[in-house]
């Protein structure tokens, strides 16, 4: 599915960043198809889910990705001090 979209054109797939091993698989397979492929992480919460969010990040490379965040953010007790948190884990992505 993920191929067929990309020779389609398709350039941006949502991933389960808590899944680094099916997105290297993913990775590997969309290189054969396209360089502007772009991943976007969903779900982010403050614990993270269990995953850890920078092997997410270094799992796509080169391509570009994105952390869809929000509750980890606006559910927060001190919001500001949470942003800065995922900020400090990602920012070298």
């Amino acid at each position: 599915m993920y191929l067929d979209a990309a020779e389609l054109g398709v350039e941006y797939f949502v991933v389960p960043w808590t899944k680094v091993d099916k997105m290297k698989k993913y990775c590997s397979l969309l290189s054969k198809a396209s360089n502007n492929t772009k991943f976007l992480f969903p779900g982010i919460r403050r614990d993270y889910q269990g995953g850890d969010i920078i092997e997410a990040f270094k799992a796509v490379k080169p391509f570009s990705s994105y952390a869809i965040v929000g509750r980890a953010i606006y559910a927060a007790g001190d919001i500001k001090k949470a942003a800065e948190r995922l900020y400090e884990a990602i920012k070298d992505f």
